[in-house]
């Protein structure tokens, strides 16, 4: 996971934002230009992202956004897609301090440049290794959702950098949200960490784990129905996706909950 870098002296900060559609501001103002509404430059960008200030070189980047030619047929279109890039990320002063080029390698100057994607992955984290209060988690689970609300780059769905970043995303995110329902629960937090549990199932829908804090969580509440309506929609899973009954655990969550409940 990646730690954000503050930019120093008198040099901007730049933020890019890759969820939903493309932003890019600078000091918190957003720069409206016309480059970045052209496809191969958003690409380049996310991917530029995506690499975290380690630089790319010009054959991997041609690779990465052309697929059907030979890498010396687009030397001269990349050359025109990054002085375009530079244009629009430029100061006042033509100068701009946020791309470098080095030994034949492209990429962002870090120091000076943050990013939704790596404020989620810090927030998913910190929700997964337990960097944050219990207390703390549904204040984070908000600003979580508040990023992730967008596909990451959807003008292009189908590029496999992309494609491979968004499947890896959401598996830490499902992973972060389990984990911290889980705590939740330990602490008869049962609110939230039914909202955390659900959105994980929303992402992930055969999560045995994910069905079992939220029946726990009802129990917890007191909502004895909707904890056998989970307990059913769990067993329906399980028996139309995989033709298995349900775990040994989750029937002794049931038995105890709501059999012997019942008795």
């Amino acid at each position: 996971m990646y730690t954000e870098h503050i930019a120093s002296g008198t040099t901007p900060l730049l933020t890019i934002n890759l969820f939903g559609e493309l932003t890019v501001l600078r000091n918190d103002q957003q720069l409206d230009c016309p480059e970045f509404k052209r496809h191969k430059i958003q690409t380049l960008l996310a991917m530029l992202v995506l690499n975290r200030g380690k630089g790319l070189t010009m054959r991997t980047i041609q690779e990465l956004l052309w697929n059907d030619g030979g890498i010396g047929d687009y030397r001269n279109n990349f050359y025109c897609i990054w002085s375009l890039l530079r244009k629009a990320l430029a100061l006042p002063d033509n100068s701009c301090p946020y791309l470098i080029k080095s030994n034949q390698c492209y990429k962002l100057d870090m120091r000076y440049v943050r990013s939704d994607v790596f404020e989620l992955e810090a927030i998913v984290e910190k929700l997964t290794f337990d960097q944050i209060e219990v207390k703390d988690v549904p204040e984070a689970y908000v600003r979580l959702n508040s990023i992730y609300a967008g596909e990451f780059v959807p003008g292009d769905p189908d590029h496999p950098m992309f494609v491979r970043y968004r499947q890896e995303c959401q598996e830490l995110i499902v992973e972060a949200l389990i984990h911290s329902a889980d705590r939740l629960v330990e602490v008869e937090a049962y609110t939230p960490a039914l909202a955390l549990a659900r959105k994980a199932l929303q992402y992930s829908t055969l999560r045995e784990d994910a069905f079992k804090l939220i029946f726990l969580s009802f129990i917890g509440q007191g909502c004895r129905a909707s904890a056998i309506d989970t307990y059913f929609a769990y067993k329906e899973v399980m028996a139309n996706e995989f033709g298995i009954e349900p775990s040994k655990d989750m029937q002794e969550l049931y038995e105890n909950y709501i059999l012997n409940d019942s008795a």
